[in-house]
């Protein structure tokens, strides 16, 4: 079995980096052509509808990845009950977009809010294909697909961009995205069952599923509704320069995310009630994910001003700041990823709901108060609260891992004091040592030098990590 997941992750990570540089490269294109109001529109847009998209499934992928036993009657049945939600959510999107138009005063809302409600019942068709790939560790195929999808709708959205779309350019990569997701999905694992609608036989999957489904509710409401405070407090332009931010720094977490969590979810499911095994795996995934996640992240940081600069240009130099701040919120962001589907895979979905609360708790109250000093209040209050509601969230999920907060903070500390060194060298050498250096020159120096300082601390206080992943890295 692990030489199975190992494969499946090798794979998994080679075709995202490969999807992901296409991407990379479309998105910066669109960018380039588009407006902070053309991004800003669609962040408005997104935030409500990305609500349906959310909870698509109800839970019960997951629950039917997590039940090994489940049967082909339970995905007929799911997939009935999947038909009935979804029908739903897509018409209630279509008949409320008059309603989020006016909440934001922006008439464009109500053509685009109802296409992409129609999208809500498409992308619905790869739900159970999509599963089975999770199911038997399909990784690679689904990734491929996923890969393939991507960059087509990547292709469309920037000859839309050329021509003049605006921010229908942006639909339609979102949309034309979950089509192909779901069409290739399913040529890749057809289900030829007819759907039952029968919910007696599926109780227990649906428990299961409306706990993730609750969490996913808290989850939306989480990562969404600053995008709602930031629309309509604010303004198209304020929420455009910070979704193209947030969007820009979240991405090597967000694509890589996909990968990991499907796979920790399948790896410890099977590991089932090892919780000391669940333990380890969970401790070196941490270990490992800090070593990757926080450099990466905080290397954008240092960078952020010549990265705008080169790659998109003046008119989103507003966004510098931005980038500069979200891209420290988001490493300590990075590290759900792994505690999540691990409290899933051991049975605790409770707990990923407990998680969320507390983000919200916590998190929205600061962002809501700190819109009074406009955008850049708000990426503050990312980096002054989130790592709060992360210890705290820490501190009460570590026991049912038979792990103690302490280690932990060990796993965190370590490599995040190798990544604030790393920041601050590149720091003081651009405005002290290289103010200068032209953008592009300083783009080529710094990242190898910040890489050679990241690995040279890491070595000096963090061995016994840099050692382990070089022998992945070695061995594979």
């Amino acid at each position: 079995m692990k030489e199975q997941v190992l494969h499946a992750m090798r794979w998994s990570l080679i075709l995202k980096v490969i999807a992901q540089s296409g991407n990379w490269i479309m998105t910066i294109l669109v960018m380039r052509m588009l407006t902070p109001d053309d991004y800003g529109i669609m962040a408005m847009a997104v935030a409500y509808y990305g609500f349906f998209f959310l909870l698509r499934d109800f839970g019960l992928s997951t629950a039917l990845v997590q039940n090994r036993n489940a049967t082909t009657d339970d995905f007929r049945n799911v997939l009935g009950l999947l038909i009935l939600i979804n029908l739903g959510f897509s018409a209630f999107g279509y008949l409320t977009a008059p309603i989020i138009a006016g909440f934001y005063g922006e008439a464009d809302l109500v053509p685009l809010g109802q296409l992409i409600s129609l999208g809500v019942l498409i992308s619905a068709l790869g739900i159970i294909p999509d599963t089975h790939l999770k199911r038997e560790m399909m990784f690679k195929q689904r990734t491929m697909v996923e890969t393939v999808s991507r960059l087509s709708s990547g292709l469309i959205s920037l000859a839309m961009a050329y021509n003049g779309y605006g921010f229908w350019s942006l639909a339609a990569a979102y949309l034309l995205y979950q089509l192909f997701c779901a069409i290739g999905k399913f040529a890749v694992a057809p289900f030829w069952h007819l759907p039952s609608f029968s919910l007696k036989p599926i109780r227990k999957l649906m428990k299961f599923g409306g706990v993730i489904s609750v969490h996913s509710i808290f989850s939306y409401i989480f990562t969404e509704t600053d995008k709602f405070i930031i629309g309509k407090m604010l303004s198209a332009t304020s929420l455009g320069l910070y979704e193209v931010a947030r969007t820009t720094v979240s991405l090597p977490v967000v694509k890589l995310s996909e990968v990991i969590q499907a796979i920790l979810l399948t790896t410890f499911s099977i590991s089932g009630d090892k919780i000391a095994t669940v333990s380890y795996q969970f401790s070196r995934a941490l270990q490992v994910g800090t070593f990757i996640f926080f450099p990466v992240m905080f290397g954008i940081s240092a960078i952020a001003p010549e990265v705008i600069s080169v790659l998109l240009g003046e008119k989103w130099e507003p966004a510098v700041p931005l980038m500069v701040l979200l891209a420290i919120a988001v490493a300590f962001q990075s590290i759900e990823v792994l505690l999540n589907p691990t409290l899933n895979a051991i049975g605790k979905p409770s707990l990923t709901l407990s998680i969320t609360i507390v983000n919200v708790i916590i998190v929205l109250p600061a962002i809501l108060i700190s819109t009074n000093w406009g955008i850049y209040g708000v990426c503050v209050a990312w980096v002054a609260a989130y790592p709060i509601a992360l210890l705290i969230n820490f501190a009460r999920c570590m026991p049912h891992l038979d792990l103690s907060f302490l280690t932990v903070i060990n796993h965190l500390s370590r490599p995040l004091m190798a990544s604030f060194i790393m920041w601050t060298a590149l720091y003081f050498c651009r405005n002290h040592l290289l103010a200068d250096m032209g953008d592009l020159a300083w783009l080529g120096l710094a990242i190898p030098a910040g890489g050679l300082i990241y690995v040279v601390c890491s070595f000096l206080f963090n061995r016994d990590v840099f050692l382990y992943f070089a022998k992945l890295v070695v061995n594979r």
